[in-house]
C-alpha cells in the first residue's frame, strides 16, 4: 500500500491505539511489525523531536501479528464496526478510520515462526499507551529477507542511525539464521557502513 501516514499523524495514532487497546482488553497477545514498528522505535529513540518528521518514512497501513484465530479477529472487528470504530473489509484486513490494519493470525505471517514473532517484542510508548512492538533487530532481519524494496532499505538505515550502538547485532544474526539467511548480515553491514 502506498505510504500516506507517519506515527505523528492523528489518524494513524488513533488506529494504532484503538486496536492495541482492544487486543489488550481481550487478552490477545500481539506485536506491531513492519513500518509501524520502525516508526515507533524511531519516535521513542530520537533525541530531537523537532526533527522527527524528516526521520519517518510514510507508511500505508499497520501490520500486527496476533495470537488469536482468524474467526476471533473477525468477530473483534465486527464488534468495533458495530461501535462505529472500524470497518471490517475482508479476513485479515480492516480499517480504523482511513487507516488499513492488517492483522496476521497464525498461518498468515510470511518468514518468521509465528510464536517467535510474538516473543521478540518490547513495550514502547505511543501517546501514553504502551504498545507491543517487534524488537528492532527482528524488524531489520525481516526487512533484509522480505521483499527488500527501497522502503525496507530506508527503514534499515533509519533504525541504524537512530538506535546505533543500542542495536544488538547478535540478535539480527540469530533472526537471520532462523530464516537460513545468515549471508544477509553482509548486506546489513554494506547498507549501514556510512551511517555512523
Amino acid at each position: 500500500m502506498k505510504g500516506k501516514y507517519t506515527i505523528l499523524d492523528r489518524e494513524y495514532q488513533h488506529a494504532m491505539i484503538i486496536f492495541t487497546r482492544e487486543l489488550t482488553q481481550k487478552s490477545i497477545d500481539y506485536t506491531v511489525i513492519g513500518g509501524g514498528a520502525v516508526q515507533i522505535h524511531i519516535a521513542n529513540a530520537t533525541k530531537n523531536p523537532e526533527a522527527l518528521h524528516s526521520k519517518l518514512r510514510k507508511t500505508g497501513d499497520i501490520d500486527i501479528v496476533v495470537d488469536a484465530p482468524l474467526e476471533e479477529m473477525i468477530l473483534l472487528f465486527n464488534e468495533l464496526t458495530s461501535q462505529g470504530e472500524a470497518s471490517n473489509r475482508e479476513p485479515g484486513r480492516a480499517f480504523i478510520g482511513p487507516v488499513s490494519v492488517n492483522y496476521l493470525p497464525e498461518g498468515y505471517l510470511h518468514g518468521f515462526d509465528h510464536q517467535f514473532a510474538l516473543s521478540e517484542t518490547e513495550l514502547k510508548n505511543l501517546r501514553g499507551t504502551q504498545v507491543k512492538v517487534q524488537v528492532p533487530e527482528v524488524c531489520i532481519a525481516a526487512k533484509l529477507t522480505g521483499s527488500f524494496k527501497n522502503k525496507d532499505i530506508t527503514d534499515i538505515r533509519a533504525l541504524h542511525r537512530e538506535l546505533g550502538e543500542n542495536l544488538d547485532e547478535s540478535k539480527i544474526r540469530h533472526a537471520l539464521s532462523l530464516l537460513g539467511k545468515e549471508e544477509k548480515m553482509d548486506v546489513y553491514h554494506g547498507l549501514t557502513r556510512n551511517d555512523q
